[in-house]
Parts: structure tokens; sequence; C-alpha cells
């Protein structure tokens, strides 16, 4: 016996066969009331303590998109916004993406690519070498997808992004206490436990996430 199809999983499926770029722009004119009463655009880059972030701006989780996607959406009228974002040294996020696939967040589950994506691995040593290249970072999770990929260096001070290093608390505080906002502090953090990072997977990091690099000049310490 053949059993009915929910319209919701129809309506999922035909959701995924949009571009991507077309479907950010979709979420983001769902949500943009958010962004309109908060005068506030937060570039949420994943691992980098943004759902604390998203829910002091927006009373919600909000989702991950580009810079581009917000210009190509909002146009001119960009510059009329704050906007922020998050910088986390490439190596610290990377372990954490790791640790957060391989276990769960106090808030919310890892995706179930996530987690596919570290279990088919002994540990984070063999994670690594089993990512032949950039290209394959885009294979895995978004987690796992480089800092420019949603905040490109060349844009930062084209629109005025205040760009801070994820230690300096403070400083991220007192941007959103100026606007009006109370931290609501760290959601979704990863796993306690210790992971055992050898230099050779350390030091492909690096390589990996090279251009990511270019951000910490960027930040507020």
């Amino acid at each position: 016996m053949i059993r009915p199809v929910s319209p919701k999983v129809v309506a999922y499926h035909f959701y995924k066969l949009i571009p991507v770029s077309f479907r950010n722009q979709l979420d983001i004119y769902r949500k943009r009331k958010y962004i309109e009463e908060s005068g506030v655009i937060f570039i949420h880059i994943p691992k980098n303590a943004g759902s604390g972030i998203s829910k002091s701006l927006y009373g919600r989780y909000f989702g991950h998109y580009k810079l581009s996607d917000y210009v190509s959406f909002f146009g001119k009228d960009i510059a009329s916004y704050s906007i922020l974002s998050i910088y986390r040294d490439p190596v610290e996020r990377f372990v954490s993406s790791y640790k957060y696939a391989a276990g769960t967040g106090v808030d919310r589950k890892p995706s179930k690519k996530a987690r596919r994506d570290v279990s088919e691995c002994g540990d984070i040593n063999d994670f690594v070498a089993s990512i032949g290249g950039i290209e394959d970072l885009y294979r895995l999770d978004i987690i796992f997808w480089p800092q420019t990929y949603f905040l490109n260096p060349r844009d930062v001070e084209r629109h005025d992004v205040s760009v801070f290093n994820i230690d300096n608390e403070q400083g991220y505080r007192s941007f959103l206490e100026e606007k009006g906002f109370v931290y609501s502090g760290l959601h979704n953090p990863s796993s306690n436990s210790d992971v055992d990072l050898d230099e050779e997977s350390r030091e492909k990091i690096k390589a990996l996430y090279s251009s990511d690099y270019t951000l910490s000049g960027l930040a507020e310490k």
C-alpha cells in the first residue's frame, strides 16, 4: 500500500529545488521585519557564538546568510542598517564544529548531515585527512564552510561592517547595548570533551581556511 505524502514534505522538497541564492532572498524577505525593527543586520557565521546574538537582536534563531545576500535584497538601503559579524580563529572554529557535530549542543542538536560527516571517521585527525581540498569543505555541513563564504573581506570596509573577534565579548556586548539590546549569552555550545588534534592536522586546517585569516586583521580584538 502506497502511503500518501504529506503536503509539508512535498513543499519542503520543492523548496530544496530552488537555487540557494534565490532561496536565501525568500528567507530574508520573510524575516525582514526583524531586521527593520532592530536596525541591525547580523551576519551569522556558524559556530561563531552567533545564536545568542541572533536571539538578542531578533528574539529567534535567524539562519546563516552571506553579506552579499543582504546587499542583493536591500540594495542601496543597506546603508541605513548597522552590520555586525563575529570572527573566530579558523583552527579553534574547526575543532568546535567537529565537537558539535560529534556530540550535541545545549539548545539544538547538530544536523543529520553534520553527524554523518564526522561519524564516518575515527577521530578528528581522520576527519581532517579525509578532506582533499578547499572544494571539499562545501560538500560538508555548513558549519565547516569558510568564514569568507559569509563575509567577503573586500565587503567589510565597503559596507562598514563591525567585525569582532569571538574572544572580544565586551566589544560585541557593548555594540548591542548601544543599539538598545541586551546580550543573552552563549547559546548552543559544543561539547566540553577534548580532542587530540595533531600538528599535521592543525597545519592542514590552516591551509584549508587560509582565506579566513584575512578577516583576522579586520576584527576588533
